[in-house]
């Protein structure tokens, strides 16, 4: 038995560890404390009062399951290392769980881990619905930001969906500093949030981390497909300026495309994607070097 419970309580302080250091270093997420709260409490509280049986118990070396490599390498995203490490600490806490009602020393602790596993349960769920949600793409607006006036860009912003009820943002940098871009990239989020706007940010795989947008859009000339799908775990969508011919190669794994211009009928070839196709362009004058333009879905 304490074999068992010796295997599951480091099967669970490891990946109580791994969500930890992610919520902590990757996303900035206070929530890293609670998860470090319950892996003390195994560890200097279960584990502590049964540590002589544990110690006296433990076969590592001769752990028939110890040579599982294919299983576990099978690993190609940050998603997919959540996903197994989440597991692992749900399987681990069930099994101390079941435990603990037929041990006298771990019986106290019933209550804790049961309330640990449904803490986890939780925090799963809301770690996995940030990942991605469904987008909106009846008006797409595209901006691109050449100067760094927030104040104007997001009075324009405002009166742009005043007339034009766009559904969603996506916001592109030129001629501004990455600081600056951050710094309105925050500003423009809150606004889409509070107006049910879905904000996707074009090629700046940083920003859109970092602000937590809905969606990244990569053009050819931006970091290959590969890398930002084991960085980011949203929705990732394709920029291009037309299909030429039938050079349609890998547009298949990207959620949606955006099509600055259009010389064949594609909409047979995806009819499970989403395909936008650019409907009009605007320089506002008023704004220097703002530019916007609307795309709507392929019907």
């Amino acid at each position: 038995m304490y074999r068992i419970i010796d295997v599951n309580i480091n099967r669970i302080c490891e990946g109580l560890r791994v969500i930890e250091d992610y919520l902590r270093f990757d996303l900035n997420d206070i929530k890293f404390k609670k998860i470090k709260e319950i892996r003390h409490f195994i560890r200097e509280k279960i584990a502590v009062k049964i540590e002589k049986k544990l110690l006296q118990n433990r076969e590592s070396v001769s752990d028939i399951g110890k040579n599982s490599e294919k299983l576990e390498n099978n690993r190609i995203s940050i998603k997919d290392v959540l996903k197994a490490n989440f597991l692992r600490i749900e399987e681990g806490l069930r099994v101390i769980e079941e435990y603990s009602k037929i041990n006298n020393e771990l019986n106290p602790f019933l209550k804790n881990v049961k309330s640990f596993r449904f803490t986890i349960y939780q925090m799963e769920k809301d770690i996995f619905s940030n990942f991605k949600k469904n987008i909106d793409f009846s008006l797409y607006l595209s901006l691109i930001i050449n100067n760094h006036k927030s104040i104007n860009i997001m009075k324009y912003l405002k009166e742009i969906h005043k007339y034009n009820k766009y559904t969603c943002l996506e916001l592109e940098k030129k001629e501004i500093s990455h600081k600056n871009f951050y710094s309105l990239s925050v500003k423009i989020k809150n606004y889409c949030i509070d107006n049910n706007i879905s904000l996707i940010i074009k090629n700046s795989i940083e920003i859109a981390k970092e602000i937590n947008s809905d969606a990244i859009i990569i053009d050819e000339n931006y970091l290959p497909y590969d890398i930002i799908k084991k960085n980011y775990f949203r929705i990732i969508g394709l920029s291009i300026d037309s299909f030429k011919g039938n050079d349609i190669t890998n547009v298949d794994k990207y959620d949606f495309m955006v099509i600055n211009s259009m010389f064949i009928d594609i909409k047979n070839k995806f009819d499970n994607k989403q395909i936008l196709y650019k409907i009009d362009k605007k320089i506002d004058e008023r704004i220097k070097n703002l530019e916007y333009s609307f795309f709507q879905q392929f019907e």
